[in-house]
């Protein structure tokens, strides 16, 4: 049966690629959807089933893609794959009917602007280029899992190779999936595209959720006893790391004796105040604007503020932000990784993930050369091959011996600019994490040491306290089978005896914290204050324009009930907050409407310790 949507986007299409009139039947076209359907099949390939037959493979899209066992996540996945299978409907044995279909796909950025449009209807070389370069995975549905196969990448080629360098650019790696896995089989692929095509019949067989009923209510929050001692031992008794980084006289970016980003310069603000932010006491100033790029995933800082990393297209950015004081701009580091940087919190090392070179960490130090432009991972300051750490991860150090610990598992992603509105996490029984523990065996060697494999039935993104010492993770829960945000739950790593967490909700080296909403949870250096982000729910689908998201703060030492710390207009988005070491709060403010995206500081969550 074909669907209200498949007619929608099909008489769409008609429209929108005229340069595609011809009846499909009458050409050769790169892709074909059968008709018919194994719904069982197909869903094994994706993740959200269980094989039926001992002898088949299951797929790994949902380890990553949770929001794939949602009604809503596979109806955007359907929307997705549906429109750009329109590009692949042209008869691409010509040179015309390829051009077409690269068109085409360049027009499936969603970023572009009106100009651009018109420019790749032009035939505009630049314009198409650009176009390709900012594909998302989003953009592409389940093609993603189509790029590196010779049926996608023939449309690239004829027409004097004019598009085949497109090939070789980073944009391919970046939206080729699986990630850390091989790609799917030619049977495999057309199977899923087949049941994705027909908007997956029978899902609702697929999609139900067993996850534990904990935080039903607010009243379920807990903090347990040992938890609690260790918050205070971090905290009031200064053993964390913001005592530490202190004592060893760690110089804070911005500071002086007048207090921290107040300088100027001709009479104007260094860092400008930017007003109607935070719901109380407490000052935002503006560190960096993003220009002429796109961030991916999450940001993250430096344990002393000066250094801002984030994933971008086609190589990540590290900005240093010291030559702003003096009214410089800026200085850009580009570096050869997609996303996920993170910065150990003894302002020693830093990591970052790809593709290309896999998980590699560096030492700080080395950003400091003024003459560095372009980290390649060649440099003797980092380690010379993939730690193989996985994606997501969460990171922290030993106070004793510097020892790095990473934690990670499955996640649900949230690059910064698609999600614009709550939904829930998705974790299911079988879900677990890797516990790696890396350590310098000189000043340049980074070494992996061990991996602890511990099962963490509905509990993902997993995140690390500073010290190494509190994971981090986020419930996935059920009410009548329906999947809900059932809160963060805090574990001591210490009490994680061998491949198993406490398994009471109560348990005292626990806690948890019933939130109903929430994303990529951090702890501050002296480990008594959460911060985390959260979509406001809607009823109904929303453009970026009307979604929005604000930081929310929870004391350890107090109640565990979350403050709201930001109050932002619709179209406004607080994201991906950390703590700098000396408790002041970086995060990325993101205007839907403009899609200029600023990194802010705040003294918020110091003025709410007073």
């Amino acid at each position: 049966m074909v669907s209200v949507k498949r007619v929608f986007f099909l008489a769409l299409f008609s429209v929108l690629l005229g340069c595609m009139e011809q009846k499909s039947s009458d050409l050769k076209a790169v892709f074909t959807v059968s008709g018919s359907t194994n719904p069982q099949r197909a869903a094994e390939i994706l993740g959200l089933a269980t094989p039926a037959s001992a002898t088949a493979t299951t797929g790994r899209c949902a380890r990553c893609h949770g929001e794939f066992k949602t009604l809503d996540g596979l109806s955007a996945l359907y929307d997705s794959t549906w429109s750009a299978y329109q590009c692949f409907q042209g008869d691409t044995r010509s040179d015309e009917g390829r051009a077409a279909s690269v068109r085409c796909l360049a027009k499936r950025n969603s970023e572009l602007s009106a100009s651009d449009l018109d420019a790749i209807d032009n035939d505009s070389l630049p314009a198409i280029q650009k176009g390709i370069r900012g594909l998302k995975p989003s953009d592409l549905g389940f093609f993603t899992a189509a790029v590196t196969t010779d049926s996608f990448q023939s449309i690239f080629k004829g027409n004097d190779d004019i598009y085949t360098s497109l090939l070789n650019d980073p944009w391919l790696r970046s939206a080729a999936m699986p990630k850390g896995g091989a790609a799917l089989s030619s049977n495999d692929f057309q199977t899923a595209l087949d049941w994705i095509m027909e908007d997956s019949p029978e899902k609702e067989r697929f999609l139900t959720h067993d996850g534990p009923q904990v935080c039903a209510t607010d009243a379920d929050t807990f903090i347990g006893a040992k938890m609690k001692a260790h918050v205070e031992r971090m905290s009031t008794e200064g053993e964390g790391w913001m005592a530490k980084n202190q004592a060893n006289g760690l110089k804070m970016f911005g500071c002086d004796s007048t207090g921290c980003f107040k300088s100027k310069l001709n009479g104007k603000d260094v860092f400008p105040l930017v007003n109607n932010i935070l719901s109380g006491a407490g000052e935002v100033r503006k560190l960096y604007t993003l220009s002429n790029e796109r961030s991916t995933f999450w940001t993250r800082s430096s344990a002393d503020g000066r250094y801002v990393s984030y994933g971008s297209k086609p190589n990540s950015i590290i900005v240093d932000l010291s030559p702003v004081l003096t009214g410089k701009t800026a200085r850009r580091i580009e570096i050869e990784a997609d996303y996920d940087p993170a910065f150990t919190p003894d302002n020693l090392s830093f990591i970052y993930q790809g593709e290309a070179h896999g998980t590699r960490f560096c030492n700080q130090s080395m950003l400091a050369k003024a003459n560095l432009s372009l980290i390649d991972f060649s440099s003797e300051d980092c380690s010379s091959s993939d730690l193989k750490v996985g994606l997501y991860q969460g990171l922290g150090s030993s106070l004793d011996n510097g020892e790095i610990m990473t934690i990670n598992g499955g996640f649900k992603s949230d690059e910064g600019s698609t999600l614009v509105q709550d939904s829930a996490p998705l974790f299911g029984d079988s879900a677990n994490i890797e516990i790696s523990r890396i350590r310098q065996s000189d000043s340049t060697a980074f070494e992996k040491r061990s991996v602890q494999k511990v099962s963490t039935p509905f509990i993902g993104n997993w995140m690390l306290s500073p010290s190494n010492k509190v994971a981090i993770g986020t419930v996935s829960g059920s009410t009548n089978q329906k999947a809900r945000h059932g809160g963060f739950r805090l574990v001591l790593t210490d009490a994680i005896a061998g491949s198993t967490l406490p398994q009471s909700y109560t348990d005292t080296n626990t806690a948890q914290l019933c939130v109903n909403a929430g994303e990529k949870p951090q702890v501050s250096f002296d480990e008594r204050f959460l911060i985390y982000y959260a979509y406001d729910k809607q009823t109904t689908k929303v453009n970026a324009d009307s979604g929005v998201a604000n930081l929310y703060l929870i004391d350890l030492l107090g109640n565990g009930k979350p403050v709201k710390l930001t109050s932002l207009a619709k179209g406004t988005y607080a994201q991906f907050p950390h703590f700098r070491s000396d408790g002041w709060l970086y995060f990325n403010l993101y205007n839907g409407r403009t899609g200029e995206r600023q990194v802010v500081a705040t003294d918020a969550v110091l003025k709410a310790a007073q």
